[in-house]
């Protein structure tokens, strides 16, 4: 039966809106891109990046999200990880927490502005500048034809841009060194306009010279401007505050200044959720994010909406991406995520470390972008699903360019469409679609382009699960991580022992050890969404049992024989043990030691044993009367055995000819490696001396030869 399913009952896959911004290159080495793969899963890990950004960076790709060049405002890369022709020394700084904004020419599809900006530790001398990128040059690699040229002088390290409420034009938006006052420049088809439009307005930030470091991000929705700057750590009281202001995305104007004060926090950058109503600032110092609703009418109000979202660090930067997730970022290789950041309060699901970089080291920000790339009330288009049994889904575009306006569809299966409101039926309904619309006007110099991902079926279902498994009771708590599944979701677990649940995240406890196979279906009331993951789990008890407590000489050698059903050991500590992962390795302890061996298998389940061994101490001094240093790893080194209630210890060894050539110590383990400046010595017979006082305070005396063979 088919069954028509609309928005309201389905979670719609929604990826990408544009992808001008779906690569995003970073701190050291660090590259990720929001490309749909095939799976669905977003994002996924690039190869490491030639940049060193310790702050502020920004990533362009074409149309279809193609990597085309990155910049940490000081220099320019090609998408061969290459430095762009002339893309050295443009005047920005890599330590500028918003170094730097890639932002497209609204009429020429070939031409690229970059926006940098000075940093601090440069005195801000070098204030805004423009630079400008044809990427048809180079053979498709880029060139910057035209660099370094003054946008502003003496600024801050905030900058933002914002689409200007027609879809088509860009403002960029910079702020006067010291002051408050704001500069929008505007970006047409035309080029960038030589006038800004400027608004004074809010706190004067001349405090103190840190308030000229910090952010500046505008809602996706154009109407509201945060501006931050770094906290005076060594004020005596906290004064740190951010300011919310109204912005006009027609006229440019920055208005309506409301002070948000947190004490005891240190709030330094800020982003907006995606449908604009709440405000996120980041905590250099705590372990929380901010969380207000920026659409409240007073400041009193907004400061009071606060939600403390917990994670486990500081974290300096924060950006919307193209999957309309909010990722945040410290130093270190893994990036934080607020999942669902429309929804108020701890819904929001912030997951502190929910992406990893692969060795790769984030740093203090993530990617300048134009901050409403993603959402686009005015040029878009929307669809819904007629019959997604067989993916045949409803198109519909929209636009606020003047008079006759062109749709031009590309479904992203090989077939297009030029009318305004098309229906589409997809033929394999088993993966993603890019879907793309080219919005042009008779009247307008520039053409809009909007995409979004597509999933026949309105979701690529892909299920699965993990476990976790209290070994000594049998019960085991499973996770479902399926991906995209629809809200509707009906799910069933069947544990392989004759037992089943329809809790999302159940618990299971089995009463005998063995091999169960897991199955979880979902489906809803369309037949279409049915589908299964099933996992092996094994359930045993470990049992690990090691040698009886036992009593060896000094310097005697002994193999611990232990058995067990696990598959993983480890043996604590690691003292005198010549494998601490074998199940049955050899310990020679010169005192008194207990052993705790862990015995594990795949799943997590251990069991763990002791043997406490005691060490009868060596009355006589024993030194091997030859040795070989050849590398073979058999007797390579010297080293004298002797009790361990001896006290003062020295070993002297000495040539033929009375040189002394080597000196033990307790740092080098009182061991000879048959090297006299750090090279092998000749064959033959040296002397050597020990001296030493024992427990009566004696001094003890051992004179003789050893033999260095190869």
């Amino acid at each position: 039966m088919k069954i028509k399913l609309t928005i309201l009952f389905l979670l719609i896959v929604v990826i990408a809106q544009t992808q001008i911004y779906n690569n995003w290159n970073f701190g050291f080495g660090a590259s990720i891109n929001f490309n749909a793969n095939a799976s669905g899963g977003l994002p996924t890990n690039n190869s490491f990046h030639a940049m060193r950004a310790d702050e502020g960076n920004a990533t362009i790709s074409d149309k279809n999200g193609k990597l085309l060049f990155y910049t940490n405002g000081r220099n320019v890369f090609n998408k061969l990880n290459d430095t762009l022709l002339n893309g050295g020394n443009i005047n920005g700084h890599k330590s500028s927490f918003q170094s730097s904004i890639i932002i497209p020419h609204p009429g020429n599809v070939n031409l690229y502005y970059i926006i940098t900006s000075d940093a601090f530790e440069n005195g801000l001398v070098k204030g805004y500048n423009y630079h400008i990128v044809d990427i048809t040059r180079d053979n498709g690699k880029g060139e910057v034809i035209s660099k370094n040229n003054p946008l502003q002088a003496l600024g801050t390290e905030r900058l933002t841009a914002v689409q200007h409420a027609n879809g088509v034009d860009v403002w960029v938006i910079t702020n006067d060194k010291y002051s408050n006052t704001f500069r929008c420049w505007l970006i047409t088809c035309n080029g960038i306009l030589p006038t800004a439009v400027v608004s004074t307005v809010g706190v004067l930030l001349n405090t103190y010279p840190d308030m000229d470091i910090g952010a500046m991000k505008v809602s996706p929705d154009g109407t509201k401007l945060c501006q931050t700057h770094l906290p005076d750590v060594d004020l005596a009281t906290n004064t740190n505050f951010c300011q919310l202001f109204d912005f006009n995305n027609s006229t440019g104007v920055v208005s309506n200044a409301k002070q948000l004060l947190f004490p005891g926090n240190y709030v330094y950058s800020a982003e907006f959720s995606p449908n604009s109503q709440l405000l996120y600032l980041t905590d250099v110092n705590h372990q929380s994010i901010l969380q207000v609703d920026a659409k409240l009418p007073t400041a009193a109000a907004i400061i009071g909406s606060v939600t403390y979202v917990p994670c486990g660090f500081g974290i300096f930067g924060i950006q919307m991406a193209p999957d309309k997730k909010l990722y945040t970022t410290r130093v270190g290789n893994q990036l934080g995520v607020i999942q669902q950041p429309n929804i108020k309060g701890l819904g929001c699901s912030f997951k502190d470390t929910a992406f990893h970089l692969n060795g790769a080291i984030a740093q203090l920000n993530l990617p300048n972008v134009i901050n409403n790339a993603f959402v686009d009330n005015k040029n878009d288009f929307t669809f819904s699903y007629i019959d997604s049994c067989t993916g045949k889904l409803q198109f519909n575009a929209f636009s606020n360019l003047p008079n006759i306006v062109t749709y031009n569809w590309n479904f992203g299966d090989g077939t297009t469409a030029n009318t305004i409101n098309p229906i589409h039926q997809y033929t394999d309904l088993n993966r993603l679609y890019n879907v793309q619309l080219i919005i042009t006007s008779t009247n307008s110099c520039a053409t809009i382009i909007r995409s979004q991902i597509v999933v026949p079926q309105g979701v690529l279902l892909v299920p699965n699960f993990t476990y976790t498994l209290q070994c000594d009771s049998g019960l085991i708590a499973f996770t479902n991580t399926s991906y995209n599944e629809p809200l509707q979701t009906n799910y069933s677990w069947n544990f392989g022992d004759a037992n089943t649940s329809n809790a999302t995240n159940p618990t299971h406890k089995y009463s005998t050890t063995g091999t169960y196979n897991v199955t979880l279906s979902y489906a809803n009331n369309n037949s279409c969404f049915a589908k299964t993951k099933t996992i092996s789990i094994t359930y045993e008890k470990i049992t690990v049992t090691t040698l009886p407590d036992i009593t060896i000489n000094e310097g005697a050698a002994l193999t611990l024989l232990t058995t067990s059903n696990g598959t993983q050991y480890t043996w604590t500590p690691n003292s005198s043990i010549n494998d601490t992962a074998l199940l049955q390795p050899t310990v020679a302890p010169l005192q008194d030691i207990v052993y705790v061996v862990k015995s594990q298998n795949a799943t997590g389940c251990f069991g763990i044993d002791t043997i406490k061994i005691t060490v009868i101490p060596q009355k006589e001094i024993y030194i091997p009367t030859a040795f070989t240093p050849n590398d073979d790893t058999k007797n390579d080194v010297l080293v004298p055995k002797f009790s361990t209630l001896l006290r003062n210890v020295t070993f002297d060894i000495y040539n033929r000819f009375g040189q002394k050539i080597f000196t033990g110590t307790p740092a080098n383990n009182y061991s000879w490696n048959g090297q006299y400046k750090n090279a092998i010595v000749n064959t033959g017979a040296y002397i050597f001396q020990f001296t030493a006082l024992n427990i009566e305070g004696k001094k003890v005396l051992k004179k003789g030869t050893v033999m260095v063979l190869y």
